[in-house]
């Protein structure tokens, strides 16, 4: 039926974009996880910092490769930018309040949806895009893990 057809993004980039995708939700994990252990221990700022810039640089290179996408892929990339932006203001503020219990909490929650966006854009990434390198190992494996 034509309700089941699903829209298919030939994806010929480098990396592929579910690659890109699925690095999103390593490195968000990766930030949660950092982020606690900073806000626990006191220790690890340098680490969270920098895996924010290359998480912002993924995000920023989807949102870019997604530009003439399909619409499903694009406004998802498009709200990780606006989570990404928004997170990022909330950690200077925590950073430049003292970490103040309020802010340094929306900062965890948003943190906490970028990653559930994060996970929807893979999610969709691998179901929507043919790409020229589906024999890579990590693509076959990434398609049965989300199969």
């Amino acid at each position: 039926s034509e309700a089941q057809k699903r829209e298919v993004f030939e994806d010929g980039g480098w990396p592929a974009l579910r690659i890109l995708a699925l690095a999103a939700v390593g490195l968000a994990s990766l930030q949660l996880l950092l982020g606690a252990i900073l806000r626990h221990t006191g220790a690890g700022l340098s680490w969270h910092l920098a895996t924010a810039a290359l998480l912002s640089v993924v995000v920023g290179w989807l949102v870019l490769r997604l530009r003439g996408g399909p619409r499903p892929l694009r406004e998802s990339a498009q709200r990780l930018l606006i989570l990404l932006t928004v997170q990022v203001g909330l950690g200077m503020l925590t950073w430049w309040r003292g970490d103040p219990a309020g802010v340094a909490t929306l900062h965890v929650g948003v943190g906490a949806l970028f990653l559930a966006q994060s996970v929807v854009l893979a999610w969709r990434s691998v179901r929507m895009t043919l790409s020229i390198y589906r024999s890579a190992p990590a693509v076959l494996a990434s398609e049965r893990l989300l199969s």
